[in-house]
């Protein structure tokens, strides 16, 4: 056969196709080639600020209820992800983390094995924004609740080799009802720990300051500075609780102004040492100017892993210098107080029973709240409780409570028979207890203050008893007591030694049956006569048929006229009296409306009125948006002569 190239006959087809290099390890090279072609162009794609805009942060959005902002993204899917200009904002409201950097270097296959390591772990000037308004949410709080909730998963694996914080701050604003606004400011100009995670050890060190500032509605403002310094070794185990650690620390007050003042020259030193098995020491102790001014200390052996040891605090000579490291945070000025006191706390069967041995004492304490201050008390607390997480009860065993005002107890209460709590459909929940209060010559005149001042003098005293009967299926409160010899300002006017008197006896039935049996209230003058008396009873079902309230009130117009600032109005003699009688029964309700002005001698806008009586009395009832006006009568009458009446009855669709 001839050669079809040289056209060489000596040349078969066989001999020409064998001479021919195959194909394949070219297509292999070329589909190599285009592989990984494929993979760099898939790497450098996933690594791309554009994949992550377009796909990895609207997943994380979604999933956080938030929208999150980023100047500059830069990743290396296997080993880092730095993020620029970072912005954490939830969805309808305000940014609530900012960073100017993020960098974390990981171990992607680390990860996919089921460990968190984390080589590095970089924030440059993070910023947390908190703002609580006076209500008690925050848009953290709002935030949180926006999440659908989490799994309970075990905890995962952790390895951090490398966590920094560089200025750093955390800021608290929380606005106030009267209008003043409370801010605590945490700046870490410093923060490391060079390894964290299950059974691991690692460095410590922190260089932080925290301010806090109070203004008030005036615009007056009173702030404290504290230096804080932390260092040493901080080791956990493998449920991340403390093992193995020992870390000192200092405190002191850079700067104080307004209430805080006398804060200055206050320092602190810190102390945890941690072994396992045993906290060895944790203190706080605090001096101002070489003087000590309080310590608090923990420590006794402690079972991490299953929660069973005895720790023992105490609290020794806390004075306003130290409780004011706590209270500037809620714009409370503890002045002269002093605290005294201990807590041991007893945990066996892996933590699942816990006693509770609690006692403190407290002397001259008073609070300054913004422009109030309360007065000083003595003050001591003395209770005993225990918690059975296995079967579900908590027991109160012991519970003691004394206020001193002045050389006397003025309040003292104290717990007749234990209580015990018991949930879960555990039985045996309250079991009889039994609490009784007393209140003798509790001078309320010293905390005028809160009273908007109309109570410049004045003893309090009164009774207070709650019994609990039939494991829980009934309880009863009833008080007695009231005010003597106080005086009242009002409106210019100046009324003193009366006396009011306060009578309530309440019972809750299934706690679901609420009884009003007798709520009485009386107030009189110096010379006893009656200014006002008020009585009630009532009854409401939860999920029942309905309720009732009955209600009096009676008032001497001439007693209380210095107290009735309207103009054109003249009072010589007369009363007021009202009445109510309500109730609810399935889908209807009536009442029964009484109100008399009686005997009215005086004038008003110039005209004159002699023992002048006007009555009314009036039946209602609603019904499925049908009102009826029954029996309403209105009478007149003046120095005895009948002055006629007036009646009024009807329907009313109050759907159309």
């Amino acid at each position: 056969m001839t050669d079809p190239v040289n056209n060489d006959p000596s040349v078969n087809q066989e001999e020409f196709e064998e001479l021919q290099p195959s194909l394949w390890p070219k297509r292999l090279k070329v589909s190599a080639g285009l592989l990984l072609v494929l993979l760099l162009v898939g790497y450098f794609f996933i690594g791309s600020s554009f994949f992550v805009r377009s796909f990895v942060l609207p997943a994380v959005e979604k999933s956080m209820m938030a929208k999150i902002q980023v100047e500059d993204i830069s990743l290396s899917p296997f080993s880092q992800v730095e993020l620029k200009d970072l912005a954490f904002i939830p969805n309808d409201g305000e940014t609530l983390v900012s960073a100017e950097r993020a960098l974390v270097r990981y171990s992607l296959f680390s990860i996919l094995g089921g460990t968190i390591q984390l080589n590095q772990l970089q924030l440059i000037q993070p910023q947390v924004t908190i703002i609580e308004s006076a209500d008690g949410t925050s848009n953290l709080s709002s935030w949180l609740d926006s999440l659908p909730p989490s799994p309970n998963e075990p905890l995962p694996i952790l390895d951090l080799n490398d966590l920094s914080i560089d200025n750093g701050v955390v800021i608290l604003r929380k606005q106030m009802a009267d209008g003043g606004q409370n801010q605590m400011e945490l700046a870490l100009n410093k923060f490391t720990l060079d390894r964290i995670g299950q059974d691991l050890n690692g460095s410590l060190n922190l260089d932080a300051v925290i301010k806090m500032l109070q203004t008030n509605v005036n615009g007056d403002a009173t702030s404290l500075t504290l230096k804080l310094a932390l260092d040493g070794a901080l080791g956990l185990n493998s449920e991340l609780l403390p093992k193995n650690s020992a870390v000192k620390g200092q405190l002191g007050v850079q700067s104080a102004t307004g209430a805080y003042a006398d804060m200055m020259g206050v320092t602190g030193i810190l102390n945890l040492a941690i072994e396992p098995g045993n906290i060895e020491n944790v203190s706080l102790s605090i001096a101002r100017n070489g003087q000590a001014a309080g310590k608090i200390q923990v420590k006794g052996p402690l079972d991490f892993a299953n929660f069973e040891g005895r720790i023992v605090a105490s609290f020794e000579n806390l004075n306003r210098q130290f409780l004011n490291l706590a209270g500037a945070v809620a714009g409370i000025d503890f002045k002269d107080s002093v605290l005294d006191g201990s807590l041991i706390v007893t945990t066996t069967n892996g933590g699942n029973l816990v006693a509770l041995d609690a006692k403190a004492k407290g002397s001259n304490v008073s609070l300054g709240l913004g422009d109030k201050v309360t007065p000083p008390l003595n003050m001591e607390l003395d209770t005993v409780l225990n918690y059975n997480a296995d079967d579900q009860k908590l027991v109160i065993q012991q519970l003691g409570v004394s206020v001193v005002d002045g050389s006397t107890p003025s309040i003292t209460g104290n717990l007749a028979q234990p209580i015990t709590f018991a949930w879960g459909g555990q039985s045996g929940s309250f079991q009889e207890p039994e609490f009784n209060l007393n209140v003798v010559k509790f001078d309320i005149g010293k905390w005028h203050q809160f009273t908007a001042n109309t109570l410049s003098s004045g003893e309090l005293f009164g009774d207070l008893n709650f019994k609990v009967q039939q494991f829980g299926a009934r309880m009863q409160a009833a008080f007695t007591g009231g005010l003597k010899d106080t005086d009242v300002q009002w409106d210019g006017h100046d009324e003193k030694g009366t006396s009011a008197s306060l009578a309530l006896n309440l019972m809750v039935e299934d706690f679901s049956r609420f009884t009003l049996n007798r709520t009485e209230v009386g107030w009189n003058n110096a010379s006893g006569d009656s200014l006002v008396t008020v009585s009630s009873s009532g009854s409401y079902s939860l999920g029942g048929s309905g309720y009732s309230i009955q209600s009096e009130v009676k008032a001497n117009l001439a007693l209380l006229k210095p107290f009735l600032s309207i103009e054109g109005l003249v009072i010589e003699q007369g009363t007021c009296e009202f009445s109510l009688r309500l109730q609810s029964r399935s889908n209807e309700m009536s009442g029964v409306i009484g109100a008399a002005l009686k005997g009215y001698t005086g004038a008003f806008s110039g005209m004159p009125f002699n023992r002048y009586t006007v009555r009314l009395s009036s039946e209602c009832s609603i019904r499925e948006q049908l009102f009826k006006l029954g029996s309403t009568k209105v009478e007149f009458q003046e120095d005895f002569n009948d002055g006629g009446s007036l009646g009024v009855r009807g329907d009313l669709d109050l759907e159309n």
